[in-house]
């Protein structure tokens, strides 16, 4: 399964926009169930009120310690891919928000999730198929990073990676994106983001 409804906000909007929309749409008896995923607990008093005021049930993971009771809707609030990847499993079968940080990491994620941007609230973004075809064909091809994986995957991952290169795709949305097909965050690592330096 994954979360029945993914949202997410640019960087700049308010995250009160996302916990307004988990709240009107969580079902009653889930929202005290509800999970957060930011990247530090030690700043939590110095978040924005909104994502305090969701946090305030104590459910709160985080990349060091990302254990949460599941059962409620998840927002991720200014999430790098790893917490990401950490909450979308805590909302297997619940909604999930995203407010996203300054970087092409989110909107990666949306246009593969055809998440739904509650600040435009149009789906996505959406790739040509040219450059989906390229994605999924990196993800098939299991590039996880590393230099020495011989002939046969170096001919495998070059081809969709010249076609995101050229076509100006950063690093921060195909790894996004290959998070949303199921790329765990750490296969997402430097080897890959030297190619898009």
């Amino acid at each position: 399964m994954s979360p029945t409804e993914r949202v997410w906000t640019p960087h700049g909007t308010d995250p009160a926009v996302v916990v307004q929309w988990l709240a009107e749409n969580s079902p009653g008896d889930r929202w005290t169930a509800r999970a957060l995923f930011v990247p530090n607990k030690n700043h939590f008093a110095a978040q924005p009120e909104a994502v305090v005021s969701y946090g305030a049930n104590g459910n709160i993971g985080t990349n060091k310690s990302p254990g949460v009771t599941r059962g409620g809707s998840v927002l991720a609030h200014a999430p790098d891919l790893q917490l990401l990847g950490h909450a979308e499993q805590a909302a297997d079968g619940q909604l999930l928000g995203v407010t996203a940080w300054p970087g092409d990491e989110i909107p990666g994620w949306a246009a593969a999730t055809n998440a739904l941007n509650l600040a435009t609230g149009e789906r996505g973004p959406e790739v040509p198929a040219e450059i989906a075809t390229a994605l999924d064909d990196l993800h098939d091809a299991g590039y996880n990073g590393y230099h020495s994986r011989g002939a046969f995957y170096k001919a495998k991952f070059e081809p969709p990676v010249r076609i995101l290169v050229d076509a100006g795709y950063s690093y921060g949305f195909v790894a996004g994106y290959l998070l949303a097909l199921g790329a765990p965050a750490g296969r997402l690592g430097d080897a890959l983001k030297n190619i898009y330096q």
